[in-house]
């Protein structure tokens, strides 16, 4: 039972939700898989306050995990070869264009729940806002790829100036 206080969006989600599932990477994140067909009725307000919802205080307390990354995305990978659609809610940024360490926790929890990317060698692709990315399997390890752009530069100033 989730705490009080849900906002309006989750409530219609709450019935599509095939699992949540709590992966720990480098990072921690929590994610939903949604029923086929959900994801296209949410809008990123909707992901917006889903996400800040699982990251408050009482949700991680009741769900027994920390503060994590919020990934959504669509259960339909695990019956077609066509890419995921998903969106990652990262904790202190919001949602995000895109989100390899999110990617690679929707592979493992995917696997964990329905178990049918285990015997696949081929790459399991997630359409996110930003771009698609590939997560492959190499034995124990998981290998990331996809197109790098630089979206931001950070300039460093010299404490002097």
């Amino acid at each position: 039972v989730l705490p009080a206080g849900q906002p309006l969006a989750l409530t219609r989600l709450i019935p599509h939700v095939s699992s949540l599932t709590f992966v720990q990477l480098a990072n921690p994140h929590l994610v939903l898989t949604l029923d086929d067909g959900v994801f296209r009725t949410l809008t990123e307000d909707d992901f917006g306050q889903i996400g800040r919802y699982f990251q408050s205080e009482p949700v991680c307390q009741a769900l027994q995990v920390p503060l994590s990354n919020i990934g959504f995305v669509e259960k339909s990978v695990t019956q077609s070869r066509k890419p995921a659609h998903a969106v990652v809610y990262e904790r202190g940024a919001g949602l995000t264009p895109c989100c390899g360490s999110g990617g690679c926790a929707m592979r493992v929890a995917i696997e964990a729940v329905f178990g049918s990317l285990a015997q696949q060698q081929e790459p399991f692709h997630i359409k996110m806002p930003g771009g698609l990315i590939s997560i492959s399997q190499l034995e124990n390890e998981l290998v990331l790829s996809g197109p790098a752009e630089c979206v931001a530069r950070l300039a460093f100033c010299s404490p002097s100036e």
